[in-house]
């Protein structure tokens, strides 16, 4: 190559590299404001009416045409879909079409970012509130166990979905559920949310031979005595 060549390729890579950095700057500019939305809309899911609602989804839109290949992008309009839906009655049509288009983000969120054990945990949140529970569904989990056993919030997540289908489980998902209830039932606040979780959706007797601190079963006790009070 010339260095007449090299130099006007050095150009070109040059310009396009300048183009897609300023694309980019101008998608990150599109997703501040949703973000800051989005971060009060998860605080308080009442704040923000329909018509905001679309504002935020519009520059949300926006980031991701400029930046195609952001999974943040993908996954938050997922995520500020899934919240449209859980403002609808459940199940409804318009609920199912918000919840849709949010798992068809999702998955492509994950096309990006295959590691995220949370991005997998959601998808599976939302096949089941979709009533789309089967292979999708089971795998997501399993993924979002293995990427991510010590992301608390996924796992919580995960349990909790898992308690809930236990009986339409395959054997191996069973098998790690247990893994990581018995080790969240170590860990202080987690603990006691698995108990609860339990209790709620009648699994304590799935719980009790996995729980081997005292303190554990008091915790058991209790929400079971709190249960009954109901």
């Amino acid at each position: 190559m010339t260095r007449q060549a090299a130099i006007a390729v050095s150009i070109a890579v040059l310009g396009y590299l300048l183009f897609w950095a300023g694309t980019w700057g101008l998608a990150n500019l599109a997703s501040l404001g949703p973000r800051r939305a989005m971060a009060l809309l998860e605080r308080d899911t009442g704040k923000y009416n329909g018509v905001a609602w679309e504002g935020v989804s519009d520059n949300l839109l926006k980031a991701h045409s400029l930046n195609s290949i952001n999974a943040d992008y993908a996954y938050d309009i997922g995520r500020l879909n899934e919240w449209r839906a859980m403002g609808l009655p459940v199940w409804t049509r318009e609920a199912r079409r918000y919840r849709s288009r949010a798992i068809e983000y999702f998955r492509l969120a994950l096309t990006m970012r295959p590691s995220s054990s949370f991005m997998w945990a959601q998808l599976a949140y939302s096949k089941v509130l979709n009533q789309e529970v089967g292979k999708e569904t089971f795998d997501s989990m399993d993924k979002a166990i293995v990427f991510g056993p010590w992301e608390e919030v996924a796992r919580l997540k995960v349990i909790g979905m898992g308690i809930a289908l236990w009986s339409t489980l395959p054997a191996q998902l069973k098998e790690q559920l247990n893994k990581i209830i018995a080790r969240s039932l170590n860990h202080g606040k987690q603990s006691g949310r698995v108990i609860d979780t339990a209790v709620w959706l009648g699994w304590e007797g799935n719980l009790r031979p996995l729980i081997t601190q005292e303190h554990n079963e008091k915790k058991l006790r209790r929400a079971l005595k709190k249960f009954n009070k109901r």
